[in-house]
């Protein structure tokens, strides 16, 4: 175990850092002008301090002891020890001159000695969020030999890390400053804690070890493990505390009546920093449970499911079915969008294969390869029985390194997917249609609505937003959408518009006695020119009633995301929409600060125009005549009128603070 102490340097002030060995073990922390003294308290003369002679005090009191000196940034710099008559060692140190603060490096913000090419693009990226590099800029020198032996010193070498951008945690160390290290453990140890994809660029088995709980006895008090490890140093424990109280925006984005009281059912939660492990602005969807406990018998029937690969070095998908027996018995019927044998290929693997799961009383459990949460639930008697199931894989992709996320709704009570009794006629009416391009630094997003004929032809049109012509310019592209589909009884399926898709049915309802798919997802097989993997969901909407303005009327809880971006950036608000073409919103947005890591809420209001066509597809002018395209996602029929439940809105141009592509689902909450 090695504790290190990070100190933050101002200008005109030194930094000293002292361990003393008699008595009781102590550190001394001071300070004092960097014109008088070096670290040793001795005059300099210029900046060229010689080695210094091992020698002791005119009464032999106390000895120093000198070790290596090197070139340190632009200065130099040497280890010490001291020791008193008879051989007890007094303290140990480090002695630099000044100029060693002087002309600091900031750009880049890495000497480039701990580095992995995570993405495997064969160059090193040191911008957020995912910066392949770690430990900023290194120094490293031994204590004396002799004395370390003969004293019995634990301490037998000196790390020296310049970070000209911080670390975690925020607001705490995410501020220029030196880090001094005095190590205990070997020095060719150390360098077997390797770099690597995982944690802060670190080797992925290096980070399974290092994250093993240290032992009760061995842990310091109010210390936590935030997984803070980084190669050629391991993990970081960190004061309770000191990780920073990371505080959120939220906004309620379903709700219950219950006695007169509204109780929110469902709110998405935005963390105002930057999570210092990974970079990201962490987004939390909380669903509220019925009261009870769950077992592995609330676990039964069949699922559909669609997977997202997020990260890595090539965009991951799937969609698919999974069997629950209630027992504790799973089978998964996987339809996996992976990279083909040639660079851009990509090819669809569809695979059976059995896992085993087991459920905890509060709904998490384990299954297998991934841990899971009960995410929606009812009660049938006196048992909870699961209908939504969200999961997140234990380990990174071997063939892409992304991390899987897969979200699972039951579509039947009964674990047999041939039962399911679907059609062509199961997809049939008008569907909305959010398309999301994935994996890709270049965005790309679409609405479209599309008519299905219960008989396998369907077509619409569409709103895509692509590049411009210049650099950072973006346009909407109106596009037809025109082609034939299939359906298996187990609710699977494919399209062909000129280009092969998979989908699977997620949501049904019963219309006229014929099982109807009331949502489904589906996922296009090749890229698209952008470098995208092009991912839907369908939303069936009401064949009865009308759209127009009216349609949107009353308040709206809204949560935005920006995609492809240079920086993470998202969003709440609540809109107010008038019915007749106008609308307010209240806003707060996560946003890059003034400085690296820094984060700003910005909050505001806005007033803007929209425009709704008989498709449920319409317009929004923003601020300072800002266009995006609007869909209706979700609606029901109220006396002739399709209200909207839910709508998706899609900004053509990209953010100015992230150059994100910003999308904002709106979910209505009152009249």
């Amino acid at each position: 175990m090695r504790f290190t102490k990070g100190l933050s340097y101002h200008p005109g002030l030194l930094a000293v850092v002292v361990f003393c060995l008699s008595g009781d073990p102590q550190a001394v922390l001071a300070s004092g002008a960097l014109e008088d003294q070096l670290t040793t308290g001795e005059e300099v003369s210029g900046d060229r301090p010689d080695s210094q002679k091992d020698g002791c005090d005119e009464g032999g009191e106390l000895c120093t002891i000198y070790g290596d000196r090197t070139s340190i940034l632009g200065g130099r710099g040497q280890t010490y020890v001291q020791i008193e008559q008879g051989g007890k060692p007094r303290a140990l140190g480090l002695r630099f001159t000044r100029s060693m603060l002087a002309d600091l490096p900031y750009d880049p913000p890495y000497d480039g000695n701990n580095c992995f090419d995570i993405n495997g693009d064969g160059e090193l990226t040191f911008d957020m969020p995912m910066p392949e590099c770690a430990g900023g800029y290194q120094a490293i020198l031994f204590f004396p030999a002799k004395i370390v032996e003969r004293a019995k010193l634990p301490f037998k070498w000196f790390l020296l890390n310049w970070n000209p951008t911080g670390h975690g945690p925020p607001h705490v160390y995410d501020v220029p400053h030196f880090d001094f290290h005095f190590y205990i453990m070997d020095y060719i140890d150390r360098n077997y804690i390797r770099p690597g994809p995982c944690g802060i660029v670190v080797n992925c088995d290096d980070f399974e070890t290092a994250i093993k709980p240290v032992p009760a006895r061995y842990l310091p008090p109010d210390y936590q493990d935030f997984q803070a490890v980084e190669p050629r140093m391991g993990n970081h424990l960190i004061p309770d505390g000191t990780a920073g109280q990371r505080t959120s925006i939220l906004v309620i984005t379903k709700y219950m009546l219950r006695a007169g009281t509204k109780i929110a059912t469902e709110f998405v939660l935005i963390t105002n920093d930057l999570s210092w492990t990974t970079g990201n602005v962490d987004t939390v969807v909380l669903k509220r449970l019925p009261d009870g406990e769950f077992n592995n018998a609330s676990l039964v029937g069949t699922f559909a499911f669609e997977l997202i690969g997020r990260g890595g070095s090539s965009p991951l998908a799937d969609v698919g079915l999974a069997t629950f027996d209630g027992r504790g018995r799973s089978t998964v019927y996987s339809n996996q969008n992976i990279p083909g044998e040639f660079f851009g290929d990509r090819e669809i693997r569809s695979r059976t294969f059995d896992v085993g799961y087991s459920v905890n009383p509060d709904g998490t459990g384990d299954g297998g390869a991934a841990y899971f949460v009960i995410t929606e639930a009812k009660r049938q008697g006196e048992k909870l029985v699961a209908t939504e199931v969200t999961l997140i894989s234990k380990e990174l992709d071997q063939e892409t390194g992304s991390l899987q996320t897969t979200v699972s709704k039951r579509i039947s009570p009964t674990p047999n997917p041939n039962a399911g009794g679907f059609t062509k006629n199961s997809i049939s009416g008008q569907y909305a249609a959010t398309v999301i391009g994935r994996g890709s630094q270049v965005p790309q997003s679409t609405a479209a609505v599309l008519a299905f004929d219960g008989s396998g032809q369907f077509s619409g049109k569409g709103m895509i937003n692509l590049p411009g012509i210049l650099y950072g310019e973006r346009r909407f592209v109106e596009a037809p959408f025109v082609g034939t589909y299939t359906v298996k009884a187990n609710g699977t399926g494919t399209t062909l518009d000129g280009g092969e898709a998979i989908f699977v049915i997620t949501d049904t309802d019963r219309i006229n006695g014929v099982k109807v798919a009331t949502e489904f997802a589906l996922l296009v097989k090749d890229l698209q020119p952008t470098g995208n993997l092009m991912t839907a969901t369908f939303t069936r909407l009401p064949a009865a009633g009308v759209f127009s303005r009216a349609s949107l009327r009353g308040r709206y809880a809204l949560v935005n995301t920006g995609r492809a971006g240079q920086s993470p950036e998202s969003g709440v608000g609540v809109a107010t929409f008038d019915g007749g073409g106008r609308f307010v919103t209240e806003f707060i947005q996560n946003i890059p600060g003034q400085s690296y890591r820094e984060r700003t809420l910005l909050r505001g209001t806005a007033e803007s125009s929209y425009d709704v066509d008989a498709t449920g597809m319409g317009t929004a002018t923003i601020t300072q005549g800002e266009e995006g395209v609007l869909l209706i996602t979700k609606a029901k029929t109220v006396d002739r009128l399709k209200v909207a439940e839910q709508f998706v809105l899609i900004v053509r141009s990209l953010s100015e603070r992230t150059r994100s592509l910003i999308t904002t689902v709106g979910t209505r909450l009152s009249n």
